[in-house]
């Protein structure tokens, strides 16, 4: 099958007639001779000029073959190798038809046009016994090979477009399974080919010696504009900013209408979003009394994205995980306390807020750690068991984050954290309160990139380097520890180390007035809060984002057991929020679906019958067949010897022409 990777250039051959027109307007160039007399020539009359007609007949049809030759070069024909036995294919064969039914297909008529496709190829064929399977999210409806023409019929009559992203490998799977029966030998794909769903890495191959066939519905796909997120930042008094991200797909610029609606409350923008570009619509809503809104887009061709699910009530709050050596140290409550009364302050607009929950060190290795961001050891590293340390290990490196105080068991503590490849330090003791206050180290360097950098972008408009330390641990960080605090005699006073996706911060200085008046002062909260709500704290647990057609997740306590659950029944098939214990989730159309480009059927064509790899199945003779042939290469050689002889032709004939003239 000829084919063209760049059929546009095609239309030059209207331009064909411009050699023709050129060799008719030529005009014979006349030689002067020079005669000694011209009384011996007779008067005579000059002829009467007849039409003119076309000369040099065999240089004009090598021109119009050169240009011709040039055109298909640029065109880039390729000759895709048929897979089918020669001939159509036999009406008594059974087919296979699949459907593509995602959320791209509801828009631009796209599903009424595969209607329209697939009950004309049915009419078509009337004896020939056909199968259906209607692919969205994977296989959704198969009627085998061979079923009963009105159940085909019906099924195609209520084919509606699924608002789920288009994930075609088990549809394919079953076509391809139902393919291997000698009687059926033909495969139809009805799709937009949109291009997010169509790139995968990895699809069914058509078994050697089937036919497939592409059918493309996706007629007039240019332009489209639709909501790609929500940012919502929690406002006094109950109120919320909205910061709406839309995104515009199309050629040109467009202006469009963003409406939020919450409770009874329903407000306006007018946005003008340029081409392929984003824009931001900005909406203050003041307290409405629901915590649920919903953004909506005035409706293009493609409406699915032009609705937005969003939670306007802020994200929950951060939740940590006290580890306390109670028995061995009972004095550490002081320093959980002091820490409460930190993180329990009222948190500024936007900020996360926090939830402490407290365990004993020597529980910790049963705890299901998956339920919290964030985890305390309050001098209680020292007391780990191994078992403890791997889940500590486990749980940094699913992206969680430790904060380590000194205690008693200091030494025990850094030489485990080491060992297990969570601290690269050096423990050299405790050193004790001095004799007088002139003799008491203090905060003196704040790393500037470092996790604290910003929020003390000027340490001296602070009193974090005004307070005494009466002790603290001796540490030497080494490879992979970043120091983020010293003291006035260069010790580093907390480091940090990122371990897998998270990471481990260990403070030289315990949280408690007997170590040092940090806790009493008024850098200690805003030092706690940076640590753990930085961008990657609390992901885990902030507003959810789901697609239509997943499942809600079930959330989980420290004991392991289902803290909150979903209902069985419910539905994420529209845009909706949906709360399970504390935790939204907000549920969206899958914004895949919104880019209106189309992957090349050829492309598509080639890893339906080839893959990314050959086949085990097919030998190299079956290997052959299945190749596409690129063509242009060998317009690309005869445009080169065309050129050649056309510069060969024409200068023969004008030095024949001329030698005819001059005798």
């Amino acid at each position: 099958m000829l084919s063209f990777a760049q059929p546009l250039f095609l239309w030059a051959f209207a331009a064909l007639a411009a050699p023709v027109l050129l060799h008719l307007l030529r005009r014979q160039v006349a030689v002067n001779v020079t005669f000694p007399s011209i009384r011996y020539i007779l008067r005579g009359r000059l002829p009467k000029s007849g039409r003119r007609r076309l000369r040099d007949v065999l240089l004009l049809l090598l021109r119009l073959l050169l240009f011709t030759v040039a055109v298909l070069t640029f065109a880039r024909p390729l000759w895709q190798r048929d897979l089918g036995q020669p001939g159509a294919a036999v009406a008594r064969n059974g087919a296979v038809i699949l459907v593509d039914a995602s959320a791209s297909m509801a828009g631009w008529g796209g599903m009424d046009e595969a209607r329209q496709r697939v009950t004309a190829l049915l009419l078509e064929q009337p004896d020939r016994p056909f199968g259906i399977v209607v692919s969205s999210r994977g296989r959704q409806t198969t009627l085998p090979v061979g079923t009963d023409r009105g159940r085909i019929e019906e099924l195609v009559a209520g084919l509606a477009a699924e608002p789920v992203r288009g994930d075609h490998v088990k549809a394919l799977a079953w076509a391809v399974d139902a393919l291997a029966a000698e009687d059926v030998d033909t495969l139809y794909v009805v799709s937009d080919f949109q291009t997010t769903d169509w790139s995968q890495g990895t699809l069914p191959i058509v078994p050697v010696g089937k036919r497939l066939e592409l059918v493309d519905v996706s007629m007039g796909r240019l332009a489209n504009v639709g909501i790609v997120g929500a940012d919502v930042l929690a406002l006094p008094g109950g109120g919320a900013r909205v910061n709406c991200e839309i995104r515009n797909y199309g050629p040109t610029d467009a202006t469009r209408k963003v409406i939020l609606r919450a409770g009874d409350t329903e407000i306006a923008r007018d946005v003008r979003v340029p081409a392929k570009r984003d824009a931001t619509a900005t909406i203050v809503v003041d307290n409405v009394g629901t915590k649920q809104g919903d953004l909506r887009l005035s409706e293009d061709e493609y409406g699915l994205d032009d609705h937005y699910a969003v939670w306007l009530g802020g994200e929950p709050s951060i939740r940590l995980l006290a580890v306390v050596p109670f028995e061995a140290e009972p004095e550490k409550s002081n320093e959980l306390y002091f820490l409460r009364k930190a993180l329990s302050v009222p948190a500024g607009p936007g900020m996360r807020t926090f939830e402490v929950e407290e365990v004993d060190a020597e529980f910790f290795f049963a705890l299901d750690t998956g339920s919290v961001e964030g985890v305390l050891l309050l001098g209680a590293a020292g007391y780990l068991r191994d078992e403890g340390f791997e889940k500590l290990k486990e749980f940094v490196d699913g992206g969680g984050t430790v904060l380590c105080t000194p205690g008693k068991a200091a030494g025990q503590q850094f030489m485990g954290l080491a060992r297990h490849g969570l601290l690269s330090t050096e423990f050299g003791g405790i050193t004790g309160e001095g004799s007088g206050y002139g003799e008491r180290p203090g905060l003196a360097w704040v790393n500037p990139d470092g996790a604290l950098g910003q929020v003390f972008s000027d340490p001296n408009d602070t009193d974090l380097f005004l307070f005494p330390i009466y002790r603290y641990a001796r540490l030497t960080a080494r490879h992979g520890c970043t120091v983020l605090l010293r003291t006035d005699d260069d010790a580093p006073a907390l480091v940090q180390q990122d371990v897998g996706n998270g990471r481990v911060y260990a403070s030289a200085v315990a949280f408690d007035p007997t170590w040092s008046d940090l806790p009493v002062t008024t850098s200690f909260l805003p030092l706690i809060r940076e640590l753990f709500a930085g961008p990657n704290i609390g992901s885990e647990r902030a507003v959810g984002q789901l697609e239509c057609g997943e499942p809600v997740p079930r959330l989980k306590s420290l004991l392991g057991e289902d803290a909150a659950a979903p209902e069985d029944d419910v539905d994420t098939g529209e845009p909706r929020v949906i709360v399970v214990g504390d935790r939204p989730f907000e549920v969206n159309v899958s914004r895949h679906e919104s880019v209106p480009d189309q992957r090349p059927l050829l492309a598509v064509r080639e890893q339906l019958q080839t893959g990314d790899e050959t086949p085990i199945t097919a030998t190299p003779a079956e290997r052959e067949r299945m190749e596409t042939v690129q063509l242009w290469p060998w317009c690309a050689s005869a445009l080169a010897l065309l050129l050649l002889g056309e510069l060969l032709l024409a200068t023969m004939m004008d030095i024949s022409e001329t030698r005819v003239r001059v005798a």
